[in-house]
């Protein structure tokens, strides 16, 4: 299967969590992703030397990405019971605007890439670069908190993909470290909305 035909469905998923408003179906939909993209990075071309370093890979994503952090939201807002409706900024007709502006960059960007002697064509480099974009606009036009953490993960999975595309293999410690601190963020978030909710409101008190 090609890194095209896989980058297409991460980048459909990622539009679908953009757009949609169900925490639950946002929560699922991060799991779909994170599957994804191990599935990209067990396809991906390169040398055989790599086989160990690759599967590791895998399984970092599926433990970190497709379920402990969706575990951990899922558990949290059932804690703190959150509304299962969630709602953006905008409407869909403007989020759908800045979609087409940001492929429209992402393609004219990717040319820098292309020149610089990527071995992937310009659409897969396209397609990494939109999921960055539409991580870092999960992360502008949602309100609630859960969207907002589930952007960070949708915007450093794209950033994931654009260096699987880029052949830069960083040492091991390093990438696990990496994956650690994404979880790290998304418990501290979980954290500091549990003590919120928990923490009593203080009312100043009337002065007679």
């Amino acid at each position: 299967m090609s890194i095209e035909l896989i980058f297409s469905a991460l980048v459909l998923v990622k539009v679908m969590i953009l757009i949609e408003n169900r925490l639950t179906w946002i929560l699922r939909l991060c799991t779909l992703d994170a599957v994804l993209l191990a599935f990209a990075e067990l396809t991906s071309t390169g040398d055989e030397e790599r086989t160990f370093h690759r599967w590791t890979l895998v399984g970092l994503i599926l433990i970190f990405k497709a379920v402990m952090t969706p575990w951990v939201l899922t558990w949290s807002s059932r804690r703190i019971r959150s509304l299962e409706n969630t709602e953006s900024r905008i409407g869909v007709i403007p989020v759908m605007v800045f979609l087409i502006l940001g492929a429209s960059a992402s393609y004219a960007v990717s040319a820098g890439f292309v020149a610089h002697g990527v071995t992937f064509s310009r659409v897969a480099i396209t397609q990494a670069i939109m999921m960055i974009y539409i991580g870092l606009l999960t992360l502008i036009l949602r309100t609630h908190w859960i969207p907002l953490v589930v952007g960070f993960v949708l915007f450093e999975n794209g950033v994931f993909a654009l260096t699987m595309l880029l052949r830069t293999e960083l040492p091991l410690g390093i990438e696990f470290g990496t994956f650690a601190d994404a979880v790290l963020v998304v418990v501290a978030a979980a954290v500091i909305q549990l003590l919120d909710r928990n923490t009593p409101d203080t009312k100043p008190e009337a002065r007679p």
